[in-house]
């Protein structure tokens, strides 16, 4: 009996932080894994270390928050790798001021890259994710339900996401494709380091 393709995932801002442990543990699963990011540096030493341990990976430097280079990271996986079974769109970004402060441009950078880059990941990639009943994890935040103070751009992105995860599950569910949210609290990462360092300033 075939055992079918080899598994693959692409991981946005998986070259550090939480995409970077998510982005290890699918490797180790066995999926051929694609980490995307903006650092093309630290997107290729992510793609090496994970290539030194033996794991299929593939390094595409792009803003997920472009269409063209949303696609571009999907068309990268299905070359290599034939399919994609596990999409996370965890690429996201901070901004910390409260509305009366905040800037139309600072406001749109936010909402470009962790709203509009998780929906254009999930554009691109849905086609080979129904084929594959494949499943998505959109990794949002606690701020999604509880808003912090001066972080108005950060948290109404992180609440549109989990309502898109909601409408990505009520679409597509019927036609084999999971959508999950995950919203964690403050994690040690170097983007957590850093804001926590401006919460002391």
């Amino acid at each position: 009996m075939s055992e079918g393709p080899p598994r693959s995932a692409i991981v946005t801002g998986g070259a550090s932080g939480i995409g970077l442990a998510v982005a290890r543990r699918l490797a180790a699963d066995g999926h051929g894994v694609v980490v995307a990011g903006r650092r093309a540096e630290a997107c290729d030493a992510a793609a090496g270390e994970l290539g030194a341990a033996g794991h299929a990976a593939l390094a595409v430097s792009a803003d997920v928050g472009d269409s063209d280079d949303a696609g571009r990271v999907v068309a990268a996986a299905l070359e290599r790798f034939g399919g994609i079974d596990v999409l996370v769109s965890n690429a996201g970004i901070g901004d910390a001021a409260p509305v009366l402060e905040e800037t139309p441009e600072g406001w749109e950078r936010v909402m470009r890259t962790n709203l509009t880059g998780a929906f254009l990941m999930a554009r691109a990639a849905l086609p080979t994710l129904i084929e594959r009943r494949g499943c998505m994890v959109n990794i949002s935040s606690v701020n999604g339900f509880l808003a912090g103070p001066g972080w108005a751009a950060y948290c109404t992105s992180k609440a549109g996401l989990i309502m898109l995860t909601r409408s990505l599950a009520n679409d597509y569910g019927p036609q084999g494709v999971r959508a999950n949210c995950v919203c964690p609290g403050w994690v040690r990462t170097p983007m957590g380091d850093a804001d926590m360092d401006e919460v002391a300033r």
